[in-house]
């Protein structure tokens, strides 16, 4: 840490706040957010490529990025609500289809997320409605239905 005088201000700085945090979150945490990119971006592209969208790919990396972004936290999310109500014996998350709930809301909510981020970019109703939809069904966090001792065998732990 270091402070920084700027006229009669300081700021206090973290130097070692990058190296932390890349040491805190494994590198499988990046792999899983560019797949994760990638994955939007080819579902958002086939869309509008199946519905023939009449739209500059250059105005579509924002859009996706942005889609990206809230698709990462909605999975954030349905994980920290899956944990809690595990640790509340609310629900057996061994058994997957007790989890089914928290996937379907997810989609729901990249869904509607989406809908109003494409509704946004000026699209045909059609197009913005067939774009919400398949974000919300094929980017869903699916892997949280996965049996916990197959998910222990896949990370190791």
């Amino acid at each position: 840490m270091y402070i920084k005088t700027i006229g009669n201000r300081q700021k206090l700085y973290d130097v070692f706040w990058p190296i932390w945090i890349i040491i805190l979150f494994p590198p499988f945490l990046f792999i899983s957010m560019i797949v994760n990119y990638v994955i939007d971006s080819v579902v958002i592209g086939a869309v509008l490529i199946a519905t023939k969208a009449q739209i500059e790919w250059k105005k579509c990396i924002i859009p996706i990025s942005k889609a990206w972004f809230i698709g990462i936290l909605i999975d954030v999310l349905a994980s920290i609500s899956l944990l809690i109500l595990e640790e509340s014996n609310v629900i057996n998350t061994f058994n997957p289809l007790s989890c089914l709930s928290i996937v379907v809301f997810s989609g729901i909510l990249i869904g509607l997320y989406n809908f109003k981020l494409f509704k946004k970019q000026g699209l045909e109703k059609r197009i913005y409605i067939k774009t919400a939809i398949a974000m919300g069904i094929l980017t869903a966090p699916w892997l949280i239905l996965l049996p916990k001792e197959l998910q222990a065998a896949i990370t190791g732990k």
